[in-house]
């Protein structure tokens, strides 16, 4: 049977054929289109990229809605594109934390059913731009390692990989990202550790992305019997605890400014990477 539809859906139409707009798809896709341009030519503006993220968040979380993106040519570049090359909000410092809602949308989008079908793009496609920097940071050496020129690209790599984490939901998409980056990447995360213990927006960003990769929700982290996979894990973030502790630790503590954001934060954290390895 055709499904008749509701009275809001009437009353909608209704407003979108008084306004010119066109039916549901055409509004939706203006709608995007324009989230799209606010991302790309607003980098500096923090409020209109907050708004227009807190817009795109809802659209995504919908059951109807996020089907209608994966159907539109904007949200197709924006999975496609996800650079700060094509989108420069990503490449400004006060946007950090917004970096992380982004990725956090697309993969939420990319791994809905048929989502990697209808916007033309694998995990492994998506993830490759972060990969490729991962593999640039891993080249460095100690000391153009704590280069300032690597300050940005680390909070960046690390807040997105936080936003792709976030939306891994089960065993499967969990363990695609834990085969990209163990065993050649995991190794960078101890070594930023090591370098930048002192530099809360490094660190912050560091630790917050363990955090949330050791999360076990929804028993995502969940390996077979014969695999040393959860051996490999709890490695690689005792690593990461370890040699921040041992800085950190050894470190004159800070008399003046933020004294729980330049300390306390970190160690905050560190010790729920414990809990949850422990758990």
């Amino acid at each position: 049977l055709e499904s008749v539809p509701s009275t809001k859906q009437k009353v909608y139409q209704n407003m979108f054929e008084n306004m010119g707009l066109g039916n549901h798809t055409v509004v939706a896709n203006l709608i995007v289109t324009k989230i799209g341009k606010n991302l790309k030519f607003w980098p500096d503006e923090h409020e209109i990229v907050s708004k227009t993220l807190d817009l795109l968040t809802d659209m995504a979380g919908g059951y109807s809605s996020s089907k209608l993106l994966l159907t539109l040519d904007t949200v197709k570049y924006l999975a496609s594109h996800h650079t700060h090359e094509e989108f420069p909000f990503l490449n400004v410092l006060s946007n950090a934390r917004k970096r992380t809602t982004f990725h956090a949308i697309l993969v939420r989008l990319l791994l809905s059913p048929n989502g990697q079908e209808k916007l033309g793009v694998t995990f492994d496609q998506f993830m490759e731009p972060i990969i490729e920097t991962m593999s640039q940071l891993g080249a460095l050496d100690a000391t153009q390692l704590r280069s300032e020129a690597a300050r940005m690209p680390l909070i960046g790599v690390f807040r997105d990989l936080r936003g792709v984490t976030m939306s891994l939901h089960n065993r499967r998409s969990y363990g695609m990202l834990f085969d990209m980056l163990e065993p050649r990447h995991m190794p960078l995360l101890s070594r930023v550790a090591d370098s930048w213990f002192d530099q809360p927006d490094v660190m912050i960003s560091l630790l917050r992305f363990v955090q949330e990769f050791c999360h076990n929700k929804a028993n995502r982290v969940n390996f077979d019997q014969s695999s040393p996979n959860g051996i490999l894990l709890f490695r690689a973030t005792s690593d990461v605890v370890c040699a921040f502790g041992r800085r950190a630790l050894n470190a004159t503590a800070p008399t003046s400014g933020d004294i729980y954001k330049s300390k306390y934060k970190g160690m905050s954290l560190a010790l729920s990477i414990i809990n949850s390895a422990l758990g």
